[in-house]
């Protein structure tokens, strides 16, 4: 099996991914590729995930992902370090369990860009205005700061932050939500977050020339944002080895540690 290693830049993750680097380097199964992977070995918190999975986003299909936690929370990441020696048997077996995680697509122009947390449509230094719609149909005319569109599993990160709900991994949805909506005779958000099925399509109109700046998992991808975008989940997924069959009880605990 190809795999890579990616880590965080501190001296434990550091030493823990040296040992792992021997330990595959001694097994004939395990051949190191970092431009075509088919396993992702991470070793950090959730930044490293992040940062590992757009690094690998074109070959996403083909690529699987085992995530060691040394970082503070760790979301995705449900091994610990101790656990190495038995994922990696489980990996070379066969027996290692899967989840696979939807992504969100925003289709612009000429791109198609892809989120497993959220896509943030933001103003940075003013506010922004568009025409949300939903299906096709007029959902809100928003003016304000900006707007997040989360995952089930990124629901517990900005989202949150932001007053969002908090939505159960296994339901098929997504989730927008307004940042500081002006709210005046001119303008009339929602005013509330809003959970959607998974099977539907926001699309964003800029209005009065008031490009937002858009973000990917917390990664500026484009300073101006297209006039017209659309957000739904796409077809592609990331599928990460772990150990729960249903993770957001656990995830849940782990994020607000309780």
């Amino acid at each position: 099996m190809r795999y890579c290693l990616i880590k965080r830049n501190d001296s434990f993750s550091e030493e823990a991914g040296d040992s792992i680097t021997k330990k595959l380097a001694e097994d004939p199964f395990f051949s190191k590729d970092s431009v075509h992977p088919e396993l992702v070995i991470v070793i950090g918190g959730d930044g490293t995930f992040l940062a590992a999975l757009h690094h690998y986003m074109s070959q996403i299909e083909n690529i699987r992902f085992l995530c060691f936690n040394t970082g503070r929370i760790g979301y995705y990441n449900e091994f610990s370090m101790d656990e190495a020696d038995t994922a990696l048997e489980g990996v070379k077996a066969g027996t290692l369990k899967t989840k696979s995680f939807p992504l969100l697509a925003l289709k612009g122009a000429k791109e198609t860009h892809y989120a497993i947390n959220e896509f943030i449509i933001s103003g940075l230094l003013k506010n922004v205005e568009y025409e949300v719609l939903l299906d096709g149909q007029f959902l809100e005319h928003y003016f304000g700061m900006g707007l997040v569109i989360s995952t089930t599993t990124g629901s517990m990160g900005y989202n949150r932050s932001i007053f969002g709900a908090i939505l159960d991994t296994q339901l098929p949805a997504m989730e927008l939500t307004e940042i500081a909506a002006i709210r005046s005779k001119a303008y009339q958000p929602i005013g509330s977050p809003v959970v959607l099925d998974g099977k539907r399509t926001l699309t964003f109109q800029e209005k009065n020339h008031r490009p937002a700046t858009l973000l990917q998992d917390n990664i500026t991808f484009q300073q101006e944002a297209d006039p017209v975008f659309t957000i739904a989940y796409g077809t592609k997924k990331a599928v990460c080895y772990g150990k729960e069959d249903d993770v957001f009880v656990p995830r849940l605990r782990k994020t607000l540690g309780y």
